[in-house]
């Protein structure tokens, strides 16, 4: 990903006991449920073409592709035993940016997401998301809360909570030198 701007991201993690805490990973910073791993939220990060600034400019098609790289695709979130499948998306919040020129807030967009991923059993597993999303710098920050289709009613108002309670701002600019990652 060619996102390189610093950057402010917050959420609210699972709040249970059985999680585990936030840890980086190859998917980007996650949190899982160490109890049978049914639910979990994990920060993915998609660079946005040129010209795109606010959630504002990205219609459905742009949107649909951005979820492909990051979570849907094969090489995505849930992808790595086959691209998901039957996928549904739906806009259910759209908090506009500030117009406070001192605010550094983007805005956030919460969508529902249903599809149906395979396991490492192979096995067909239908699962439900919110997906937060926030624009910072050339990037466009996803917050995905998800869990079986099975276990959603039950979870939805937790895993709800978890997506309001996402932000994602630039980072205030310093004269620190920063280290280069390798």
């Amino acid at each position: 990903c060619g996102v390189s701007k610093q950057l402010l991201v917050s959420f609210q993690s699972i709040i249970h006991t059985n999680y585990k805490p936030l840890s980086k990973s190859a998917a980007g910073i996650e949190a899982r449920d160490i109890s049978g791993g049914l639910e979990s939220s994990c920060v993915q990060v998609v660079e946005l073409p040129k010209g795109v600034t606010s959630l504002d400019d990205i219609k459905p098609a742009l949107l649909s592709s951005l979820l492909s790289q990051t979570i849907f695709g094969s090489t995505g979130k849930f992808g790595m035993y086959g691209a998901p499948t039957d996928i549904k998306i739906k806009k259910i919040f759209q908090q506009s940016s500030s117009s406070d020129e001192t605010s550094n807030a983007s805005g956030m967009t919460i969508y529902q997401s249903s599809f149906t991923t395979l396991t490492p059993a192979m096995r067909e597993s239908d699962r439900k998301a919110y997906i937060s999303a926030s624009v910072a710098g050339n990037g466009l920050f996803l917050l995905v809360t998800t869990t079986t289709s099975v276990r959603f009613s039950k979870q939805e108002g937790v895993l709800r909570k978890i997506a309001d309670s996402f932000s994602a701002i630039s980072a205030p600019k310093s004269n620190l030198n920063l280290r280069k990652s390798s």
